[in-house]
């Protein structure tokens, strides 16, 4: 026999499926994400249909907002860009967010094309090998493991044991905000308080001045730059075989949008070339052509 439909269970169909497509009202967005989350983000609603180009559009204003903050960088070709209304291309977005394929042991069509195309338009000749991580801080995370694993293994086999898993990294520094990054972020102490951490060797970060005129800032980011370098070379001194690497945002976003010369960056890739340790470029919000180049230390 077939299921009967009550009068009163038909209106309650037709209500559901009333409310779920008519949504939630854009007035009430915050307060129903309120009930059951923290709400200490941007008091902004997105559109995500209106938000073209370089401008973010708040449905609960009106207001349409220029993006200066592409979600900590991580959205570099800005909203709805025209390609992404092609049809084949919708088709093929939707192909792969249906099945979420654990890429590192499963393959397809889809991640062959990907990787080719990766190194075809972003890929950098020195660099060959890809590891693909879903967030920043993981991904950051790997690299540390990475230097440590190198590192840990060039002193077992000359005979200093278990050792070099150190990080050395910069004053104002974001890296993220799980496990090993906990060590190495040092922008708001609220993220990294009462959480354990490594006490991994920190140093200050010459970043340029630029309330500075000109002749008097080169002077300084020079000075600063030396007392830096002096820094790290008295770390080197006292455990040159327990550190595995620097790490460096080549412009620091959430420290303060801290940038620095070319030259800087040169010396670290020097005295990491005579210490045997690796030089980490975290370019989690500065990469993917936010500087105007594919990898901002392109431009050094």
């Amino acid at each position: 026999m077939p299921p009967v439909l009550t009068e009163a269970a038909s209106l309650r169909s037709r209500t559901r499926k009333s409310e779920k497509q008519k949504g939630i009202a854009p007035s009430s967005v915050l307060e129903t994400i309120e009930q059951h989350v923290l709400l200490d983000g941007f008091k902004i609603v997105i559109d995500l249909e209106k938000s073209r180009g370089s401008y973010l559009y708040d449905a609960a204003s009106g207001r349409r907002l220029i993006d200066l903050y592409g979600f900590f960088g991580s959205m570099p070709v800005a909203f709805n860009h025209p390609y992404f209304e092609r049809d084949d291309v919708k088709r093929d977005l939707l192909r792969a967010a249906k099945v979420k394929v654990a890429n590192s042991d499963v393959y397809s069509e889809g991640y062959a094309e990907f990787v080719q195309t990766f190194e075809r338009v972003v890929g950098l000749p020195l660099f060959e090998r890809y590891l693909f991580i879903e967030g920043g801080a993981l991904a950051v995370e790997n690299c540390l493991k990475a230097a440590m694993d190198w590192k840990v293994h060039k002193n077992m086999e000359a005979g200093h044991g278990e050792r070099g898993t150190q990080i050395l990294h910069f004053r104002h520094a974001f890296h993220g905000r799980s496990g090993y990054t906990m060590s190495l972020t040092n922008t708001d102490p609220r993220k990294t308080d009462l959480f354990a951490k490594f006490d991994w060797p920190r140093v200050s970060n010459p970043s340029i001045d630029f309330s500075l005129g000109e002749s008097e800032r080169d002077a300084d980011v020079i000075e600063r730059e030396k007392k830096s370098e002096a820094e790290i070379r008295e770390h080197i001194d006292k455990r040159k075989i327990d550190i595995c690497a620097i790490i460096i945002e080549p412009i620091q976003g959430e420290g303060g949008d801290n940038h620095f010369r070319g030259e800087w960056l040169q010396t670290l890739r020097q005295i990491c070339d005579e210490n045997e340790m690796l030089l980490i470029f975290d370019e989690v919000q500065c990469g993917m052509g936010a500087t105007g180049r594919n990898w901002c230390c392109q431009h050094f």
